[in-house]
């Protein structure tokens, strides 16, 4: 996970990505956050907008996040939140916490911008227990041979605008390769969204 830094990456893409991020998202990140139980680890925790979410069986959330400006923004929330949260600054790439540690792990719109999407979920996969459980929600690349094409097009500016987000990367196969069994992968219907933004979620094991 890269760590962005500046006055664009830190003040104005929180800002933007709370604009951007409208209902319909936030309805299916909302059902993924719901399932989560026991100790839970979420890889890009943003401006913790998932803290209003996580049900009564969740006992501790670690929460990591590089981004110094949405860690402040995540802060603000932290004060009424109905659970036990450690917030802490690190890359997915390398996570800062033992073996086998947690129930569930989420990456939320999170393997889009990561340097490495690989490393970060080798890592998610250290840090679940056998037979844990992982919960995701990620545009990835598009099922048509032409949305690709725009993708691929259009990535360069997506990705400054973005802050390294990517647009045509295949989170479910990175998934499945880290070594997870794959229980549900669907196509999330995100009403006003373009096509060349593809999302999918699911849920999966670690094996």
């Amino acid at each position: 996970m890269s760590r962005p830094k500046g006055w664009y990456a830190e003040k104005v893409f929180p800002w933007m990505l709370s604009c951007v991020e409208g209902p319909h998202v936030r309805k299916r990140q909302a059902a993924q956050v719901a399932q989560a139980q026991g100790r839970v680890l979420e890889v890009g925790f943003g401006v913790g907008q998932s803290l209003d979410w996580y049900p009564e069986a969740v006992e501790h959330l670690t929460a990591i996040e590089p981004n110094a400006g949405m860690r402040a923004a995540a802060s603000e929330r932290l004060a009424g939140a109905p659970l036990e949260v450690d917030l802490i600054d690190a890359m997915g790439e390398d996570l800062p916490v033992e073996d086998e540690a947690f129930d569930t792990a989420l990456v939320l719109l999170t393997l889009c911008s990561v340097t490495d999407p690989a490393r970060v979920m080798a890592e998610v996969h250290r840090a679940l227990r056998p037979g844990g459980t992982l919960l995701f929600f990620e545009h990835v690349a598009a099922p048509t041979p032409r949305s690709r094409a725009w993708q691929r097009r259009l990535d360069p500016i997506w990705r400054c605008a973005g802050v390294g987000c990517t647009l045509s990367r295949d989170a479910v196969q990175t998934i499945d390769q880290a070594g997870f069994s794959l229980d549900e992968v669907a196509d999330s219907d995100i009403p006003g969204v373009p096509s060349i933004v593809h999302f999918v979620h699911g849920r999966a094991t670690r094996t």
